[in-house]
């Protein structure tokens, strides 16, 4: 069996908001062509941001569904988007704190549940 490369992408957010999404988006696709152009066999996987902020109708949130939204038409023929288990989100569309503790960072019990699709994803790439 051939090795395979791959190159999983997790991007936080702590600063995100400081550039508009379309900003956020030109980067992470630079980065992405950064990646390839060293590591031209790879592939490459990049996750979508974790939702944050308690309600719906928070900045972050909103910022975040934008980035989500497009990354993956922006990504289509550079790098396979890991759509992130949006779990985390009640039916009120609150987030409990027992999985983002300040409604930003992920509690081990968050950690679990939103890496579920990672592994998965990770897994049949590495056992092709």
């Amino acid at each position: 069996m051939e090795s395979s490369t791959v190159v999983l992408l997790s991007i936080g957010h702590n600063d995100a908001l400081l550039s508009s999404p379309d900003e956020f988006l030109t980067h992470l696709c630079s980065l992405v062509d950064n990646v390839y152009s060293r590591l031209p066999q790879a592939s490459i996987f990049v996750m979508k941001l974790i939702p944050s902020g308690r309600r719906a109708d928070s900045p972050a949130r909103h910022w975040i569904g934008k980035v989500n939204e497009e990354m993956e038409t922006r990504l289509r023929s550079k790098a396979s988007v890991i759509d992130i288990d949006t779990s985390i989100i009640n039916s009120e569309g609150l987030i409990d704190r027992h999985l983002l503790f300040d409604f930003f960072h992920l509690t081990q019990e968050g950690y679990s549940l939103v890496f579920d699709n990672v592994h998965l994803a990770l897994h049949e790439a590495l056992n092709q």
